[in-house]
């Protein structure tokens, strides 16, 4: 996440922070008008980057890790797997498919990502 938020706070031009001193901004003032505004593409990819692949991992928590260990790719491994029930398995898949829907039409919303797409 830090990576894609790091390029995205690089290309930030610094005579827009530099005017907003010499206007008499303070710091929270240039951080909430002009850095975070800025940084919200690259925090937005930071998202879909890291949170979309680790709502999926079942395979590294389980080899890595110890059975005691559950994130929701394992809970719905083992209700496919182990379990057999494959109807509560498939509705906690489309509860996370919905959930993360949901929350990247938030994050392309405030983002404003909408008028790219």
């Amino acid at each position: 996440m830090r990576e894609s938020t790091t390029v995205a706070l690089k290309g930030i031009d610094p005579s827009a922070i530099e005017a907003a001193k010499d206007l008499g901004a303070g710091k929270f003032t240039i951080f909430k008008e002009i850095i975070f505004p800025l940084s919200i593409p690259g925090l937005f990819a930071s998202f879909v980057l890291i949170y979309i692949p680790m709502l999926g991992e079942f395979a590294i928590p389980t080899i890595v890790g110890n059975s005691s260990t559950y994130m929701l790719g394992n809970v719905i491994n083992n209700q496919f797997m182990a379990a057999g029930n494959w109807g509560f398995g498939s509705a906690i898949g489309v509860i996370l498919l919905i959930a993360s829907t949901v929350l990247i039409g938030i994050v392309i919303k405030v983002s404003g990502l909408e008028k790219l797409l």
